[in-house]
């Protein structure tokens, strides 16, 4: 499984000066743990691969393309994970730090997984304003754990 990580100031087409981190969390037996990357590597423009995947992720979640990437100054890199097969879910965790004004903001992905097929439980978007408090909740109940879990885990984050 992969998430990525990106840091990037532009100022075309608009305007931004971001930090995007990323996290894994596996769900076993109603417990979140972190997983820790066994591969970090930049994300290359000669890899078409990796650049769609990182527009389809980082598109959808942060509203940012690997174009943005190589039209300013930054990074974009690709970090990967081992998945036990005791993860039955896993959750994708951005933290977007706008570096202008210091604001956070949380993005989640919830998968799961089975048999060796991944398939989405659930999907933040960068368009959508929902409260945390909402995203939590459902975020809970697709994942079939503890509301207070999850609110520990964004204060952590945040």
């Amino acid at each position: 499984m992969e998430t990525f990580a990106l840091e990037l100031e532009a100022s075309d087409p608009k305007p931004v000066s971001v930090k995007v981190d990323s996290y894994l969390f596996c769900l076993s037996q109603g417990k979140l743990s972190k997983l820790m990357p066994v591969e970090e590597k930049e994300v290359s423009p000669e890899s078409f691969e990796d650049i769609t995947s990182f527009d389809n992720e980082m598109g959808t979640i942060v509203g940012l393309t690997y174009n943005e990437i190589l039209h300013g100054t930054g990074y974009a890199k690709k970090l990967s994970f081992n998945i036990s097969p005791e993860c039955k879910k896993a959750l994708k965790v951005y933290r977007i730090i706008d570096k202008k004004n210091g604001k956070i903001i949380l993005r989640f992905i919830a998968l799961e997984v089975s048999n060796g097929r991944v398939s989405l439980l659930y999907s933040d978007h960068f368009s959508k304003s929902e409260k945390m408090e909402s995203i939590i909740k459902n975020l809970s109940s697709k994942l079939g754990i503890e509301y207070k879990q999850l609110v520990t885990l964004a204060r952590e984050l945040a």
